[in-house]
């Protein structure tokens, strides 16, 4: 279910891998059907449809007008897109001499090298106790001084509009697709942490085309998640 280094891996990360119920979690594709988890023999559902309910039940994914040279300058994402470059880092983790083929997940890689971090794992499994959900944290990195990183990745350029605002905050939160992608963080990040994994810090990854180039942009956390 998950990819583990094998070079100088964090002790804190294995000790999380091997733990129970943690190490019980299986993944379940239906092909066709919805995909589910397993932990212990019962049946969990992942974190988007619970995070929906709670603070976007009426949002529609819809798509802004962008210029033609935008369109032909930065790519969206896709489906297949995303689950490439998960693979892609899968297979890394396993065989880190082995750069990934795809453009956007090599640029990843040399993104976390560059400020000096290794790729301890891929595809980590998390049970949220809150939410009653498990879902799975896309990468996790340790720094120079041994500190452990999560990180949520996002493919593509982000063409969805903004529609109204979330639900359950004191201000204002515009309901868009990189603010959900800070509510699957957050969750994802305290459920690791409470599952006894002594995080440092989690951030969502942005990485998408632009012409010839390819951007890798670390998004700040924003301050309406800090307050939860």
């Amino acid at each position: 279910m998950y990819a583990f280094t094998k070079k100088l891996p964090n002790p804190a990360l294995k000790r999380y891998l091997e733990s129970e119920p943690i190490s019980s979690i299986q993944f379940v594709d239906t092909k066709g059907n919805k995909p589910y988890y397993t932990m212990n023999g019962k049946r969990y559902g992942g974190i988007h449809s619970k995070l929906k309910k709670m603070y976007y039940p009426n949002y529609q994914r819809k798509k802004r007008r962008f210029s033609k040279s935008i369109h032909r300058t930065k790519k969206a994402s896709s489906k297949e897109l995303g689950k490439t470059i998960d693979r892609q880092l899968f297979h890394f983790v396993k065989k880190p001499e082995r750069k990934p083929k795809n453009a956007l997940a090599l640029a990843l890689v040399e993104y976390w090298t560059s400020i000096k971090h290794t790729v301890q794992a891929a595809q980590v499994p998390v049970y949220i106790e809150d939410l009653e959900r498990v879902t799975q944290a896309d990468v996790i990195t340790e720094d120079n001084f041994g500190r452990l990183w999560m990180w949520e990745v996002k493919s593509g350029f982000n063409r969805a509009q903004k529609q109204g605002f979330l639900l359950h905050f004191k201000e204002e939160v515009p309901n868009k697709d990189s603010n959900h992608w800070e509510l699957q963080r957050h969750y994802t990040h305290q459920g690791l942490v409470k599952g006894g994994l002594p995080l440092f810090a989690s951030h969502v990854i942005n990485v998408y085309q632009n012409g010839e180039s390819i951007e890798v942009k670390k998004r700040k956390v924003p301050k309406w998640i800090l307050t939860k």
